[in-house]
């Protein structure tokens, strides 16, 4: 696997769906919040919610059917977390591209063990912040109820890893052959990227001042270019917050922390 990107996996609890559902969609949470991240839904999540949850009474149901004892289900699906490159500033457009391409790529593993299956059955979101991701949560059980067991096998998981590598190759053009890892200076541009969002977030809880309004509508452009951020203009921004923090001592208000780049 490449060394600035990967897969994370982990088992969703069957009673936790709409808990973990609702925190993927929660802009003020810590680990949300702290990175400005801009969140997506790509799914319908209603329906979403609905099927799952008429899944898990089937799969109930069969089980008290059963009346053989054993342990009741506790995973409803798997969660797994698609880190993009982070040598990479992506926007809404570019990811929804690589989404795209990654469903069909998925939907297609999934016909390899002969089930056939369609977006409503996935739940997917897009975390845009400067580590930009996908969380996607894949179903456990069919529409019976019953557990797909080629999906909790350790083969199958490696597959939807190697799915990932194959898209970011095809979409991103790189590949774990001729991988470099980033440069001083890419890391350098990431490190100022981080800071913008770090500052957007310091200037969001004093964006009734008309100043600090424009410094926002300023680091937006910047974010917004898709490239590396230019020198002069990063010191343009310092200038420009040492004369907010400036005008918001004289004013006596509580600063907490500031920012540093």
């Amino acid at each position: 696997m490449l060394k600035n990107y990967n897969v994370k996996i982990r088992n969703l609890n069957k009673d936790r769906v709409s808990v973990f559902v609702k925190y993927l969609n929660d802009t003020k949470h810590k680990n949300h919040s702290k990175h400005n991240t801009k969140i997506y839904n790509l799914s319908n999540t209603d329906l979403f919610i609905e099927k799952s949850n008429e899944k898990i009474r089937l799969n109930e149901e069969s089980f008290i059917k059963r009346a053989r004892g054993g342990r009741r289900l506790k995973v409803f699906a798997k969660s797994l977390t698609f880190n993009i490159p982070k040598s990479f500033i992506v926007n809404e457009l570019i990811c929804q591209k690589v989404y795209n391409d990654l469903m069909k790529q998925i939907i297609d593993l999934y016909k390899v063990y002969d089930y056939r299956i369609n977006q409503s059955d996935f739940y997917s979101v897009l975390h845009l912040q400067p580590n930009s991701h996908f969380h996607i949560v894949l179903p456990y059980l069919d529409n019976s109820g019953n557990t797909l067991k080629f999906s909790t096998r350790k083969q199958f998981l490696n597959e939807l890893k190697l799915i990932w590598n194959n898209v970011v190759e095809t979409q991103f053009k790189v590949s774990k052959e001729d991988y470099i890892p980033l440069s001083v200076e890419q890391e350098g541009n990431n490190k100022t990227i981080r800071y913008l969002h770090e500052l957007l977030s310091f200037y969001s809880n004093y964006k009734e001042d008309k100043y600090i309004k424009n410094q926002i509508v300023v680091i937006n452009r910047l974010l917004a270019n898709n490239k590396e951020i230019e020198q002069d203009k990063i010191q343009r921004v310092e200038k420009n917050k040492l004369k907010v923090v400036k005008n918001l001592k004289k004013n006596n208000i509580n600063l907490g922390k500031i920012p540093k780049l």
